[in-house]
Order: C-alpha cells, then structure tokens, then sequence
C-alpha cells in the first residue's frame, strides 16, 4: 500500500546523489538526461519526491561546490563546477513545477488535511521517529561521521559528509523546523530519510578491501577504519531486536517476529485464516485498524467498509456526510470508552442506514460488543447470526450468504 515511498527513500535518493556527483565530477550529459528520468519516475511513485528529489540534488550540490572550494584545483575547476550546478536546475523543473501549480492552487489540493497529522509537532518527536531513541543515536552518528571519513575516505567520503552536514543545516536544523513544518505540515518527518543510512550502512562494505589492501606501516588507519566498522555492526546487532520486534504488547500476543511471519497483529491472521471464505469477496464492516490495513492487505478484492481516513478520502471527494456516516457506523461495532446510552443509540441508527442500504453484508465485532451489534442486527433481519470466532473478533453474516457468490 505504501512500497512507493519506500522505493524512493531507499533506492531513487541514493541513485539521484550519485548520478549528482558523478555529474558533476565528469560532466557527462547523459547523468543529467538519467536524471530528470529519475525525477520524473519518483514523483510518479510519490508525492514525497516533490520535494525530497530537489533537496537531495541541492544538497549534493552544495557539498560537492563546497568541497571543491577547499581543492587545489579550486582556481581552475570553480567556473566549470558553477556551470555544472546551474544545470542541475533541469531536472528539478518537474518536481517544482508541481509545487508551484499546488501553491497556486491550479492542481487542487486535499480539502481536508487532516487525516495528515498535525501541522505542528516537537521537532524531536520525528527525529525519534526516523532515527530513534538516544542508544540508535550511537548507531547513526558512527554511521553518518566514521563511514564517510574513516572507511570511504578521500573526495568521496568528504563528499558524503558534506551532504549530510548540508542537510542537518538547511533541513533538519531545530531552527528552521518550524519554517518547513509550516510548508511540509505533517510530512516534515519524511526529511529525515535524506540523511541516508541505508547508503551509508552498504559502503560501510568498502572498509574490506581497505583493510586488506593496506601496507602493514599504516596502523592507525587500520585501526581507525576497523573500529569504525565494529562500532557499525555492533550498532546493527543492538538495533537488530528493535527492527525485529514489533511494539512489544503481550496483551495481543506480539513479541518476536521471525522472517517468514507476517507484520500485522497475530489475532488478525489468525481472523483472517479462519473467516477468509467468508469475507475474501464481501462489504465488511469491522474495527478501524483491522478493516483500515491488515485484512485488505490480505484480501485485495474485499471492500471495506470504513478505511482508515475513510472520512478524509470521502471529504476530498466532495461528499464528508458519507464518509461521517461510515465512521459513526464502524463506531458502533467498537468497543465503547463511555457507556452513554443515548450516544450508543444514535451509533446504532446510523449503523442501521450501513447496514440496511447494502453497504455493509458482513460485520465483524470484538467478542464482548458481539451480543449488542448482534440485536441490532437481528432487528435490521432475523437471518444474521454469529458464523465464527477468531482472534478476538465475531464474524456476522446473514443466513443466506454465500461467500462464494459475494462480491
């Protein structure tokens, strides 16, 4: 549902820093054609490359320039360089383009921004996010300072160090948060995946070959690059159970999650296995977080009923009052924080018109509301009854359903 962002924060910013400096190294047209191909493609795969394709490609710049300010052959090559850069400008014509159109609102924008967060948020909370709490911050300075000075070395890795203290200053500086919160709004957090670690952690690799091409005179550099990768893969092995275990809540059953399982919640594959001929082809309408993502990730072809941000995509569409009414539905098959009575007979009408006018033909209820949204039903027609349970849920269905026939 999301590889898209994924693709570009892990493969098309790592491909558009080195098409940059290569670019800028040789001058080869052909990097600047590959580029604006990759621009193009990244924005076709999310919107996030909007803006994450022109901060990586003015970041390498300015490294790259500030770096070659500092060489020797900085009297000759400088003109050439600032020439280099200025065409870098062709691939972001896209990318930006957009943004402007966006701004002027030419492209519409969403009408309800909601379902993306806060505009605001603590400029910590999304660097905890994305880097995580203070032991990972160990882990990630040896990886953004020793991989590129102590293991990649040279122009190279002071090129890669460049970038990463040009995107701390111009994008994840805490005094300029506030300016790209107000322009990213909830999407701010996505800037911190242009520092890279993933690049970084694979040429972590080039520490190998330097360590057996060494001459035996060269100790300390040895020593340098040997503790730089021990700090690396120490890093990974403690950060390996943080990647590995998912929130840890005994309460539902998640703890360590081997390879070959499954990332969702225990109790929703063990529902899914059980009712799956049931709901693969049905209109369910059950808990936001089950029917939002895990079931229909592992039923492509059911429909559910409330989505997560159902009221969002409902709004965009330019109809809230139904995306309200599915809410206020799927409300009513949860269980209830407040007991008030007059608030669970106002769900229930409004679960009826869901259920009633076909857009709902399966429910699925946690087991301690099943006797209270199973009168409700029965109300609506005596046929539905309970099918099964599993993983904590009640599946609902009337009496004649097919679950081969059901689309």
């Amino acid at each position: 549902m999301w590889q898209g962002k994924a693709i570009v924060w892990i493969l098309l910013l790592p491909l558009a820093i080195c098409l940059t400096y290569r670019f800028l190294c040789l001058g080869n047209r052909s990097d600047l054609v590959w580029l604006v191909l990759l621009t193009i493609a990244a924005v076709g795969l999310s919107n996030t490359a909007l803006y994450m394709m022109p901060a990586t490609i003015g970041c390498s710049c300015l490294s790259f320039f500030s770096v070659e300010v500092f060489s020797e052959k900085r009297r000759q090559n400088i003109r050439k360089q600032f020439y280099h850069c200025l065409l870098l400008a062709i691939p972001l014509v896209y990318p930006i383009g957009i943004l402007v159109l966006l701004k002027l609102n030419v492209i519409p924008k969403p009408t309800d921004m909601r379902a993306f967060g806060p505009e605001f948020t603590a400029w910590r909370q999304p660097l905890e996010n994305v880097l995580g709490w203070f032991p990972e911050y160990l882990r990630d300075i040896a990886i953004m300072v020793g991989v590129p000075l102590l293991i990649v070395r040279g122009k190279n890795g002071l090129f890669l160090f460049s970038y990463i203290c040009a995107v701390w200053l111009l994008c994840l500086n805490p005094l300029l948060g506030h300016l790209w919160m107000h322009v990213l709004a909830a999407s701010y957090f996505r800037l911190f995946y242009l520092l890279q670690l993933p690049l970084l952690c694979a040429m972590s690799a080039a520490a190998i070959p330097r360590l057996a091409g060494w001459p035996r005179g060269s100790l300390k550099d040895q020593t340098l690059t040997l503790t730089t990768l021990l700090a690396v893969i120490l890093g990974f092995v403690y950060s390996y159970r943080i990647l590995s275990i998912m929130p840890r809540n005994p309460k539902v059953g998640i703890g360590w999650k081997s390879p070959g399982d499954y990332q969702l919640l225990p109790a929703n594959v063990s529902f899914a296995q059980a009712a799956g001929k049931y709901i693969a082809h049905s209109k369910l309408l059950a808990p936001c977080w089950t029917a939002s993502c895990e079931l229909p990730l592992l039923f492509p072809e059911m429909k559910a009923v409330a989505p997560r941000h159902v009221a969002h995509y409902f709004a965009n569409a330019g109809n809230p009052e139904e995306g309200n009414l599915r809410i206020q539905a799927q409300a009513f098959v949860e269980p209830q924080a407040i007991n008030d009575p007059k608030r669970i007979q106002w769900l229930a009408a409004q679960f009826r018109i869901v259920v009633e006018s076909g857009r709902a033909n399966a429910v699925a209820v946690p087991e301690s509301e099943s006797a209270r949204v199973l009168t409700v039903l029965q109300l609506i027609d005596p046929d539905w009854h309970r099918v099964l349970e599993a993983g904590g849920l009640v599946l609902m269905l009337p009496r004649n359903a097919d679950p081969e026939s059901r689309e």
